[in-house]
């Protein structure tokens, strides 16, 4: 049932809602460690879950919308928790950390002493002020007639069908793991889907790397092409660009070949490069560059603006060429030699 509160609080049973359908309804109750987990498990329709909250303080994890806290300790700590009007749940049998003390993980409560003592350690937390217990892998015949004989709300994990709600992991539930323990039912395969991921990425993988080893990736419909246009005017200009392959500080020659009169694009190229290495202080040895039409020269110094020549930096750059073309100075990667 929801109530009329806030989103951030909304729930569908509290602890005082889980007291007034005891004996007469069968709730179920699973884990949920994620936001997916609880996700499932609501659409599912489960009434309740368990959420893993560690090193989270007990008032906080109250403030936050917790309905109760599971513990496993004595019940002088179920006394002082109950007396704050926490509501506690207590974990009684099978605690595996206590398990040594049993003889290891086993059933309890198969012989009339276990089961005597099984039933006394039920009141003294119901005492102690506890509203709800999570038994674990108890008798089912024990379990049945306790719990007709006390007011704690019993969740039974392995312990049979006559407690007030059926508990099992969400991760045995959906058979996560290869193998899960005796008093769990398996209800999906999430594990054989998991080791099926494992293998398709390892084949995918696989297959990734003997394509590309046998050159059939990547192929035409996983690259992009130049229109023939562009390809066209890529191979002129790459005439004029050299491939230069820096090592270190060695020199590097760059040389382009003679500038046919009506080439514009790989004149203004060859002047861009020109001034670029004078700009940096260095200069190109063995340059056609004078072989470039001297409009274009001219444009390539034209101001953007008011178009006009700049008469003064065009004789610069002229004189500046011809010292390309007359002086064989290599230039360093970067420096000037």
């Amino acid at each position: 049932m929801e109530r009329d509160i806030q989103p951030a609080s909304l729930r569908n049973y509290t602890a005082a809602d889980l007291l007034v359908p005891k004996g007469q309804r069968k709730l179920t109750q699973t884990t949920a460690n994620t936001m997916e987990e609880a996700a499932a498990a609501s659409d599912a329709g489960i009434d309740l879950i368990m959420g893993n909250a560690q090193n989270t303080p007990t008032f906080a994890a109250m403030k936050d919308g917790a309905d109760s806290i599971y513990i496993a300790r004595g019940p002088h700590i179920v006394e002082m928790l109950a007396r704050e009007e926490i509501s506690v749940m207590y974990h009684l049998d099978l605690v595996p950390r206590k398990s040594t003390w049993r003889g290891g993980l086993r059933a309890i409560g198969k012989t009339a002493k276990e089961a005597l003592e099984l039933w006394k350690a039920f009141q003294t937390m119901e005492n102690a002020g506890a509203f709800s217990v999570e038994a674990e892998v108890i008798a089912a015949e024990v379990m049945t007639e306790i719990s007709k004989r006390t007011k704690l709300i019993n969740n039974s994990l392995g312990s049979g069908s006559r407690a007030d709600i059926v508990y099992l992991f969400q991760n045995d539930i959906c058979g996560e793991q290869p193998a899960s323990p005796r008093h769990a039912q398996v209800f999906g395969n999430i594990h054989a889907l998991r080791e099926q991921i494992k293998a398709e990425r390892r084949l995918a993988l696989t297959e990734f790397r003997t394509t590309v080893e046998d050159k059939q990736y990547p192929g035409p419909n996983n690259q992009v092409s130049m229109d023939d246009h562009e390809k066209e005017r890529f191979f002129k200009l790459s005439e004029v660009i050299p491939a230069l392959i820096p090592k270190g500080r060695q020199h590097v020659q760059p040389h382009f070949g003679p500038i046919a009169p009506g080439d514009a694009e790989r004149s203004l190229v060859a002047i861009k490069l020109a001034k670029t290495v004078f700009n940096n202080g260095g200069k190109l040895s063995a340059v056609s560059v004078l072989e470039v039409p001297p409009a274009y020269v001219a444009d390539y110094f034209t101001d953007a603006d008011a178009k006009k020549v700049r008469a003064r930096e065009e004789t610069l750059i002229r004189s500046e060429l011809d010292a390309i073309a007359e002086t064989e100075i290599h230039v360093v990667q970067g420096h000037p030699s």
